[in-house]
Formats: structure tokens, C-alpha cells, sequence
């Protein structure tokens, strides 16, 4: 897994999920509720706006089930914070 926001992996970049973790969703609040960061939009379920997720290379909107995809064993993840620019 890969991310651009700050995670403790001092096991390198494999990271072992508990057994309650089974799609991208969530993983998202797994790792929200370690870093204290809200990836979710509470209201609507919807990741922010400002968030990037790939899985194996492709965005998670290409994929049918979504936010709802299972991880599966060697299932490349990439999170992106992506930041915003103003002035």
C-alpha cells in the first residue's frame, strides 16, 4: 500500500488488516481511525473529494462495486491525498 498521508508501517510497505477489514471501505476507516483522519464523508458514505484511490493501478470509481471492492492478497492500494492549491 501506498499513501501520501502520514502511516506507521514500520514493517515496510505491507501492511497485515485485521480480519474485520474486507474492502476498500473499510480499510479507509481502519486507517482513518489510526491516523485520526476523516477519509468518508460521515453524511453520505462518499469519499472526500480530495482523496485518490487506486487499486492495482485503476481508480476505484472504475470498479463496479466501488468503495465496496473486497482486498484481496496481494491487492496493490494506492491512497493519495491530493492537495489543494489556493492563495
Amino acid at each position: 500500500m501506498k499513501s501520501n498521508v502520514s502511516l506507521n508501517r514500520s514493517q515496510g510497505p505491507e501492511m497485515v488488516l485485521p480480519s474485520s477489514v474486507r474492502n476498500v471501505e473499510d480499510l479507509l476507516r481502519h486507517i482513518g481511525e489510526k491516523i485520526n483522519f476523516v477519509f468518508l464523508d460521515a453524511q453520505t458514505g462518499k469519499l472526500r473529494p480530495d482523496i485518490d484511490i487506486l487499486v492495482n493501478g485503476k481508480e476505484i470509481g472504475f470498479y463496479p462495486e466501488g468503495l465496496k471492492k473486497p482486498i484481496l492478497d496481494r491487492d496493490s492500494i494506492e491512497i493519495t491525498l491530493i492537495p489543494l492549491g489556493g492563495g
